[in-house]
């Protein structure tokens, strides 16, 4: 792979373009197959970073307890604090109409709308540190405890239910985990051991075995990871692995969605848009 400096072009509505193979700005390194846009690069306090659908941000500060929602020029479409017992608050935004906010001790799972009021909330008394929740259907929650997966219907409480999954870990050491549904399939995250995918039976599909991934998050045929600080995409069909941002800063959250790869670089947020013609 050739190695080439960064480069701006300016175009006629006076945005600047990304268009090189392997580009540098501030302190990361943008490895890219086409162009991308930088639209925004800026200091910003968050810790999780998240991004629906229909191009909307939700970034949630642990230090102050909330939850801003954003378009992606950072105007604050609704600002909302989560409990102030809480440490740190957990979403799924892939249903904008009814996103999911979870704190994994609390054993509560809470359902926002677009304009992050609560209409609805579970108790689930199995939800542990290790836990994770996702949306998997308007009636099906995916949730991962206890070393079972399940899909719980919480109109009729019909259950699905995983095997027990056996990650070969050392007892004494906490893993976080993150679980994302995408084209009927599941897919799990556990810290320190890897990606688990499972079909919608929740028999297990396909394993990723790599204890240093950090975080997913997954469009198209694509997975995204991050490792270190360095987000990686790898082709669900191909198995191709490809090395999309290398930082000398910690990444500590990102997210992608058919239009925009957003991420948390130390004290910066920073957007790109794929895909440009």
């Amino acid at each position: 792979m050739e190695f080439l400096s960064y480069n701006f072009i300016k175009t006629n509505m006076g945005k600047f373009i990304l268009n090189y193979f392997i580009l540098f700005f501030s302190a990361s390194h943008l490895y890219a197959q086409q162009q991308y846009e930088l639209i925004l690069d800026t200091v910003f306090q968050a810790n999780e970073i998240y991004l629906d659908p229909l191009n909307n941000l939700y970034l949630v500060n642990d230090t102050e307890k909330s939850i801003a929602k954003c378009d992606m020029n950072l105007n604050v479409l609704k600002k909302i604090s989560f409990n102030r017992g809480w440490d740190q608050a957990l979403m799924d935004v892939s249903d904008p109409f009814k996103c999911i906010l979870f704190y994994p001790g609390d054993y509560k799972i809470v359902l926002l709308d677009e304009s992050l009021s609560i209409i609805g909330s579970y108790e689930e008394p199995e939800l542990n540190l290790e836990s994770a929740v996702c949306q998997f259907s308007t009636d099906v929650i995916g949730l991962f405890s206890n070393n079972v997966l399940k899909l719980k219907n919480y109109q009729d409480q019909k259950i699905i239910y995983s095997d027990p999954i056996n990650d070969d870990r050392r007892q004494d050491v906490r893993i976080q985990s993150q679980l994302k549904h995408h084209n009927s399939y599941l897919y799990l995250l556990r810290t320190g051991i890897g990606i688990i995918r499972f079909n919608n039976l929740l028999f297990e599909d396909k394993r990723w075995l790599n204890p240093k991934i950090e975080k997913i998050d997954i469009f198209g045929d694509a997975l995204f990871y991050l490792e270190g600080n360095q987000i990686m995409k790898s082709d669900l069909k191909t198995q191709v692995e490809t090395l999309i941002i290398n930082s000398s800063k910690a990444i500590h959250s990102f997210a992608v969605n058919r239009e925009y790869l957003v991420w948390l670089e130390g004290s910066r947020l920073r957007i790109i848009r794929w895909n440009l013609n």
